[in-house]
């Protein structure tokens, strides 16, 4: 039987997430939250993720900007500010496992994820590298992504699917 390692990138967002948050408490769904600490310190951003670690789902660390791919030329100029920053700003939101999910650029898997640097940091600071290998791209096609994630998931002994709980 194919399992699935429900996941959401790029939130929170007060309106979407708490929709997410609904349908995934509806039935009876555990699911991993990825967080941007510019979206958590906007207003109703952190009460959002509240409620979402309230209700049992795992909340972890996706940068503080979610600008630049930490593996392109300038990405990892600010590591205590992208990560770092980012994962103080979760506190005690944040799984204990210090998951980090890099910048994807379209959620492709490549060296442009992360550099020797960023990788070093991660280590450093005892993070979790959580990455993915479904990216049905939701935020491009709202409608046709179901049917690439389920033959995702069809073809797999396990997927780890990326979702986005944006206003697309």
């Amino acid at each position: 039987m194919p399992r699935l390692t429900l996941t959401f990138d790029n939130g929170p967002h007060p309106e979407t997430t708490e929709g997410v948050l609904r349908v995934l408490d509806e039935r009876q769904l555990q699911a991993t939250f990825f967080v941007v600490g510019d979206e958590l310190a906007r207003p109703g951003g952190r009460a959002t993720a509240e409620r979402a670690r309230t209700a049992g789902h795992w909340i972890g660390n996706h940068s503080m900007t979610h600008l630049v791919p930490l593996g392109e030329p300038g990405g990892d100029d600010n590591l205590d500010e992208e990560i770092g920053a980012a994962q103080e700003l979760l506190d005690d939101l944040a799984h204990p496992d210090r998951l980090f999910r890099p910048f994807g650029g379209g959620g492709h898997l490549g060296p442009h994820l992360l550099s020797p640097s960023a990788l070093a940091y991660l280590i450093d600071h005892q993070y979790s590298l959580a990455l993915w290998n479904c990216v049905p791209r939701d935020w491009e096609d709202p409608t046709g992504w179901v049917e690439r994630a389920r033959q995702d998931v069809a073809n797999r002994d396990w997927t780890v699917l990326v979702l986005h709980d944006l206003p697309t």
